[in-house]
């Protein structure tokens, strides 16, 4: 269960989910990863980043080029050297095996699905940092591949610990054959589920570092339980459809974040793994996922996609190589009834007036659907698109208009300046009752393990349950 989606392309170019993007006429998605961070010398010092919030950073790329796209910091080039990445890729090319964005694929299944890569640099360099690393440290590694294990065992040393765990024993056999080959003895292989193998590997509080390298849905106790207070958990977490990159801090026994990094990567496999829960309309035509919270009733959309489409354009406006991963969060945490929306390249014009397929933002409610997309605005300058809202069924008019305000309400309170602060607790303790302050209203997404809260900041609009919103100017 290596890492790494996508391995013929960079992984997880800013929003691979709002597939609309990448096709003509529609704002397209930044063509390269959301941050390349490099491993800087002292753990939480990046000159390459900008500051986006009082609360945490987000890396959007930069326009720096190519040349310097994925470079590590001093001591992170040191450590790259001596891990040799084409000896864990043999039959790749060179230039492909140190490709900064390239994810080599290691292994398919007989369908031609990547059940295993090795992660591109340059989010491989993102999580080292992320990790913040010192010399001793113990580090669990969820999702094998035998590089990645060998460039932190080159940071914590030879008094550091570090462990490996795949459940496919073709992963785990070739990443031991690898970093024996490579010198890296000292690592340790292990055999298992990724969900439940921590608990039997290391004892409670014990760990210091917790990096998953394959993509998770839900947060299993085991990889908290074995985290020493103040330790890191960093793992590609997939909310609501989406995945980002977050580095996690246990502070008495809760975690809690406020950076993300857009990134794609393999999908936990074993009893771990989670879909979707998917409904297909139109025959088939059509497809709508939910990946977190309670599907809502789907039942009357087919009659929904039959009505007059309605369009609702919100004046906001965003260059075409700029991500906007921060306005899908804030939908998806502000709008109940969120799902993704999709439709083949060849199918109903009525739904799909673009060319090409598209995966969109969407809301279900009150037998009615709404999805977000994009136009592109006639040129003066800055190629700009602007983001809009088309609807279906008996209270389209209404859901637009829930939709593109929170839109608008995202681009006056969030954009550039604010990333939501995520706490993670059980989802057997009790829920909340209140917000810190009067004027909050986290939004709460319940997993099988875990509870996520998100905390946009207090100037955040209520979230939307519902009903009409007022028409914004």
């Amino acid at each position: 269960m290596a890492r790494g989606r996508r391995p013929a392309r960079p992984v997880a170019a800013a929003v691979h989910a709002e597939r609309a993007g990448h096709r003509h006429g529609l704002a397209r998605p930044a063509a390269r990863p959301a941050a390349r961070p490099p491993l800087p010398d002292h753990p939480g010092r990046d000159s390459r980043t900008r500051p986006t919030g009082r609360r945490g950073r987000r890396v959007e790329g930069g326009d720096d080029g190519p040349a310097r796209r994925g470079r590590l910091g001093g001591r992170g080039r040191r450590d790259r050297r001596r891990v040799p990445r084409h000896r864990f890729l043999p039959g790749t090319a060179l230039p492909d095996a140190y490709d900064t964005h390239q994810a080599p694929v290691t292994k398919r299944t007989p369908g031609a699905t990547v059940t295993s890569s090795v992660s591109a640099p340059w989010v491989q360099a993102a999580m080292l940092r992320d990790a913040a690393l010192r010399p001793g440290d113990t580090v669990l590694e969820i999702g094998s591949g035998g590089y990645n294990a060998a460039l932190v065992q080159e940071v914590v040393g030879p008094h550091g610990s570090v462990t490996t765990i795949d459940i496919d024993p073709y992963v785990t056999d070739r990443a031991r054959r690898f970093l024996d080959d490579t010198g890296h003895h000292q690592v340790r292989v292990h055999l298992g589920d990724g969900e439940h193998a921590p608990a039997q590997l290391a004892a409670p509080d014990s760990v210091d570092a917790v990096l998953v390298t394959v993509e998770a849905r839900d947060l299993p106790p085991s990889w908290t339980a074995q985290l020493a207070d103040g330790g890191r958990l960093v793992v590609p977490l997939r909310v609501h459809g989406y995945t980002w990159s977050i580095p996690f801090t246990k502070r008495a026994g809760l975690l809690t974040a406020d950076t993300y990094t857009v990134c794609g990567f393999v999908p936990l496999q074993g009893p771990g793994h989670r879909e979707d829960a998917v409904t297909r309309l139109r025959g088939g035509e059509v497809t709508v996922r939910f990946a977190d919270g309670t599907p809502v009733d789907t039942s009357r959309l087919d009659d929904a996609l039959a009505l007059p489409r309605v369009e609702h354009w919100t004046g906001i406006t965003i260059p075409g190589e700029t991500p906007f991963d921060m306005l899908l969060l804030w939908l998806a945490t502000h709008l109940d009834g969120f799902a993704r929306l999709a439709v083949p390249a060849d199918h109903d014009p009525n739904i799909r007036t673009t060319p090409g397929g598209w995966d969109a933002a969407a809301v279900v409610r009150n037998d009615s659907l709404a999805r977000l997309l994009t136009r592109k605005l006639p040129e003066d300058g800055t190629p700009l698109w602007e983001f809009g809202i088309h609807a279906y069924g008996p209270h389209a008019d209404d859901l637009a208009q829930a939709m593109a305000h929170q839109v608008i309400a995202w681009d006056r309170e969030a954009r550039d300046t604010i990333t939501p602060r995520l706490t993670v607790s059980s989802a057997q303790e009790a829920a909340p009752t209140a917000s810190a302050a009067p004027d909050e209203d986290p939004a709460v997404i319940t997993k099988q393990h875990v509870r996520l809260t998100f905390n946009w900041s207090a100037a955040s609009p209520p979230r939307d349950h519902g009903g009409r919103a007022g028409q914004d100017s």
